[in-house]
């Protein structure tokens, strides 16, 4: 089966070149016309942006024009945000695993087959 996207409407994610604060990615975003969604972050220095319905495309372009700021600036899929927050689970349970080696044989057997049953269900 081909992958699918599944595109916010009214909504864009633009990740920036270095580590920005909120409040930096709120001003930035009222200076090319948009604002920030729930100023809150999508990953790391990954921002979403409210737009007009229809008006996706128009705001990538505006906020890619700011190359030395930001990094890209792309639709908002929302299969491909469940996918990364799926397996970022799964890597913090592998990093959760690995910084407590010393459980009990059985321990470790139970969370590696909760980690295993954790790929079988991602998307």
């Amino acid at each position: 089966m081909t992958y699918q996207p599944d595109y916010a409407e009214g909504e864009i994610v633009v990740s920036f070149r270095t580590q920005v604060s909120n409040e930096f990615a709120n001003d930035f975003g009222k200076l090319v016309g948009y604002k920030l969604k729930n100023k809150s972050r999508f990953y790391r220095d990954c921002f979403v942006y409210q737009t007009e319905e229809g008006g996706e495309d128009k705001a990538v372009k505006k906020f890619s024009v700011y190359l030395d700021i930001v990094d890209w600036a792309n639709l908002r899929d929302l299969n491909l945000e469940s996918r990364w927050n799926g397996l970022e689970q799964i890597i913090n349970s592998l990093r959760i695993l690995q910084d407590t080696l010393e459980v009990s044989d059985e321990e470790y057997i139970i969370r590696i087959n909760e980690i295993c049953d954790s790929l079988r269900e991602v998307e």
